[in-house]
C-alpha cells in the first residue's frame, strides 16, 4: 500500500504523545505493547495521518527503550553523520555493534519500527533523521541475520555454513535500502544513493518501483552532471522503459520518461519540479509468499501504479 500527498505543513519535529505518560520499561507488559502500537502507526502511516502516526509510534518507542525517536536519533546522530553517503552500506554490514552502550543497543530490536519512524522523518522533510534511523534498521537487520546465523552454527555445527540472507531479509533489506536511497537522492547525494538503490534491486532484481528510483536518480545526475556527463540520462530513459515494459501506461513514469525524452533532444538545463514517489513499509512483508518476494512489485496493487511514488514501504 502507499502513502502520497502527504500534508507539507506537518511539522518536522517529532513531539510526545499528550496522552501516554512514559512507561516503566523494565515491565514486560510495557515492552510488549510496543508492538501493537507499532502496529497502528504503520497503518496511519499508510492512510497519510502523519499526526496520528508521531503519536503511536512515539509510543511504540517509549514502550521498547524508554526513549523517544528523538532521544534516538541523538544518541546516534554523532556517530552516522560521521559516515560518508557512500560508505553507508559498507558500515551497517560491519559495523560491530557488541562494542556500543546498552541504550544504544537497544534502539536496534525492532528494524520495523526504525523503517517506519524514518518514514515519518521523510514525510516530514526531515531527512537527516531519516538517514538516521534507516541507517540504523539497516544495521539492525544485518545484526539480526548475524545472530541467526551464529544461533544456525552452534546448534548445527553440521550443517553447511550459509551466508545469504532469507528470502523474508533480503525483501526487508530491499525496502530499507531503497528507502535510505531515496534519502540519500533527496540529500543531492546521488552516489550514495545509487549505491543503495543498485543493492536493493540485488535483493529484488524484478520490483518496478526499486527500477523507478534508479531511473529518477539516473536522471538527476543527468540533469547535475549536464555538460559533463550525459551518458547517465540515456540509461534512466533505457530504465524507464523497463519499468513501463511491466507496468504499461505508469502515469509516473510515464511522465518522467516524457521530460527525460525532452531533454535528451535539447540542450537547455531543465529541472524536475517535484519529487512523487512511494512511501513503503515493512508492514507488507508478511503477506509475501516466497514466489513474489523474488519480485515484491507482484504484491503492489494495481492501484499503486496510479499513485506517485516515493520511498518504497513493503505490501503487508
Amino acid at each position: 500500500r502507499a502513502v502520497h500527498n502527504v500534508p507539507k505543513q506537518y511539522s518536522s519535529t517529532m513531539t510526545p504523545s499528550k496522552h501516554k505518560a512514559e512507561p516503566d520499561v523494565g515491565s514486560q507488559g510495557s515492552r510488549l505493547a510496543h508492538v501493537p502500537l507499532a502496529s497502528l502507526g504503520s497503518v496511519y502511516l499508510q492512510l497519510g495521518d502523519l499526526s496520528m502516526a508521531e503519536s503511536c509510534l512515539h509510543a511504540s518507542a517509549l514502550n521498547l527503550t524508554g526513549h523517544t525517536p528523538l532521544k534516538w536519533a541523538s544518541m546516534w546522530r554523532p556517530t552516522l553523520d560521521a559516515i560518508d553517503n557512500t560508505e553507508c552500506i559498507k558500515w551497517c554490514k560491519t559495523h560491530n555493534v557488541d562494542a556500543e552502550p546498552t541504550n544504544h543497543l537497544a534502539v536496534l530490536a525492532d528494524a520495523h519500527l526504525l523503517n517506519d519512524v524514518g518514514m515519518l522523518y521523510y514525510a516530514t522533510n526531515d531527512l537527516l533523521n531519516a538517514r538516521a534511523m534507516f541507517m540504523l534498521a539497516l544495521l539492525a537487520l544485518h545484526h539480526q541475520f548475524g545472530q541467526h546465523h551464529v544461533l544456525h552454527s552452534v546448534f548445527n555445527p553440521q550443517a553447511h555454513s550459509n551466508s545469504q540472507l532469507s528470502p523474508e531479509l533480503q525483501a526487508y533489506n530491499s525496502v530499507v535500502l531503497t528507502n535510505l536511497g531515496n534519502t540519500l537522492r533527496c540529500l543531492n547525494c546521488v552516489d550514495g544513493a545509487l549505491l543503495c538503490l543498485h543493492e536493493a534491486e540485488r535483493h529484488a532484481p524484478c520490483d518496478t518501483n526499486i527500477m523507478l528510483s534508479i531511473a529518477y536518480a539516473l536522471h538527476m545526475q543527468a540533469i547535475d552532471e549536464w555538460d559533463t556527463n550525459k551518458g547517465t540520462l540515456e540509461e534512466a530513459v533505457d530504465v524507464y522503459h523497463r519499468v513501463l515494459a511491466d507496468r504499461p501506461g505508469d502515469p509516473v513514469a510515464t511522465d518522467l520518461l516524457t521530460l527525460a525524452l525532452e531533454l535528451s533532444m535539447c540542450s537547455v538545463h531543465v529541472d524536475l519540479e517535484q519529487d512523487e514517489f512511494v512511501l513503503r513499509s515493512l508492514d507488507e512483508i508478511g503477506l509475501l509468499t516466497l514466489e513474489t518476494i523474488g519480485s515484491p512489485s507482484n504484491a503492489s496493487s494495481d492501484e499503486d501504479s496510479d499513485e506517485a511514488m516515493d520511498i518504497e514501504e513493503d505490501s503487508d
